[in-house]
């Protein structure tokens, strides 16, 4: 997503400055965790927050610039891939109107709208990062025994609150994985390659793949060190590694039992899952599991 739209200076002056009509702990909140630093946003808007003397990270008023111009960023792209008409002064007119709502507190965007919206971070990973919820069902693990949770696990490491069912239930048998004794997985320091290793134990107890004899975690960042993209701090390895360790007691265990995947593996599995995931120790993920008998949920 490239910056398409802009409102006018003249406009944003009238903010530059100002303060809304906040609550008590309202600016705190918002400082802690939705005003990124000038160094994590569009060159345009970093030169607007520099003009206006900020050093650090955003004011309000620049959040909400980059907001409303990330969002009709997008809807003039969308327009214009499908040929649809695009009225820019009546573009401008709702956009200054969006804003001067979002100022009055009238609507605000999801969380993570108003963290994500009309940054870098959109562009590189899409628009995942802007929901605060989404679902997805094991219906057919039979196929992909580990799509769903490694789908869990990526959308939870973008912050999104994650439900799912356990239509998959009793359609799938596990067996013991065969090992690769000589194999090195190297886990590199990503969110794909936190998910590949999910992927891979995975898959391993259905005979897609193999498990490694070593698994490398000094590639993962240490504990502390802050993770540039989505802002926080990184947990390092230690919750993978409890991952992965937990998972192959699991497996083995409903292996011992017979193999069947039943409500219960397929609940513990997502929230072992989602107790690894720590969205950089400032916006957390929610999980919630769905179905028509008894279960259990967490919150991750």
């Amino acid at each position: 997503m490239s910056l398409s739209f802009e409102l006018d200076d003249e406009f944003i002056q009238q903010f530059v400055g100002k303060q809304p009509a906040w609550g008590p702990i309202g600016y705190v909140t918002y400082k802690r965790t939705y005003a990124r630093d000038l160094d994590k946003i569009w060159e345009r808007h970093a030169a607007l927050g520099a003009r206006a003397g900020l050093v650090s990270n955003e004011e309000f008023w620049l959040t909400l610039v980059r907001v409303v111009e990330g969002t009709f960023s997008i809807l003039q792209d969308h327009c214009r891939t499908l040929h649809i008409p695009w009225d820019i002064a009546r573009a401008r007119e709702m956009a200054q109107e969006m804003f001067r709502l979002m100022w009055d507190f009238k609507f605000t965007p999801p969380g993570r709208g108003l963290w994500t919206m009309g940054s870098p971070v959109v562009e590189r990973i899409g628009g995942a990062c802007l929901n605060n919820c989404g679902f997805l069902s094991t219906e057919n693990i039979a196929t992909d025994f580990s799509a769903p949770f490694c789908a869990l696990m990526d959308f939870s490491m973008l912050g999104v609150g994650i439900g799912f069912d356990v239509r998959g239930a009793e359609t799938v048998t596990l067996t013991y994985p065969v090992i690769a004794m000589n194999d090195v997985h190297v886990v590199e320091d990503t969110r794909e390659g936190w998910i590949a290793l999910l992927r891979r134990v995975l898959d391993a107890y259905v005979g897609r793949a193999t498990l490694p004899g070593t698994v490398d975690y000094s590639r993962v960042r240490e504990a502390g060190a802050p993770i540039k993209g989505f802002g926080g701090t990184a947990s390092g390895p230690g919750p993978l590694m409890e991952l992965y360790e937990g998972l192959r007691v699991l497996l083995d265990a409903c292996v011992a039992r017979g193999g069947l995947v039943t409500t219960s593996v397929i609940v513990d599995i997502a929230n072992m899952t989602g107790k690894c995931v720590v969205s950089g120790n400032v916006r957390r993920s929610a999980e919630i599991a769905l179905a028509s008998r008894p279960t259990r949920c967490s919150w991750s």
